[in-house]
């Protein structure tokens, strides 16, 4: 298999192991990411942990809708504390992929203002290529 750098032009097809509402996600952020030439072959394990993530959130939140929110004692469900987790786990993944609004503008600023890096930034690109110029 060649190793591609750069963007990626065809997304990989979901993981087998994936349930229906993950490999649902995966193809959206796929999509999302490849229309804007931004999927890279890098991103696969976050976008899968996403995908997985929002799975598991729409599983907690059908629990949550069909059982209501308190337990027959009471007490607050235990799915939504787990649901506020996962929440908080695909705002995380989704932020380092850029589909958040927060980090999608931070991504059109420095189109912007040209792409510049950041001051200093030079040392981490080398060492991200391995320690090659």
């Amino acid at each position: 298999m060649k190793k591609q750098n750069g963007p990626l032009s065809i997304a990989p097809p979901p993981p087998k192991n994936l349930p229906p509402d993950g490999k649902e996600t995966w193809k959206e952020v796929c999509a999302y990411l490849l229309d804007r030439g931004l999927l890279h072959a890098g991103d696969m394990s976050v976008i899968e942990a996403l995908a997985w993530s929002m799975a598991r959130l729409r599983q907690l939140e059908g629990f949550i809708y069909e059982q209501g929110p308190f337990t027959p004692d009471g007490r607050v469900h235990p799915a939504i504390s787990a649901a506020n987790s996962t929440s908080a786990s695909v705002g995380k993944l989704a932020n380092i992929l850029g589909l958040a609004p927060i980090s999608r503008s931070r991504l059109t600023a420095a189109v912007q203002s040209g792409g510049k890096r950041p001051e200093g930034s030079e040392e981490w690109l080398q060492v991200l290529k391995g320690g090659k110029k």
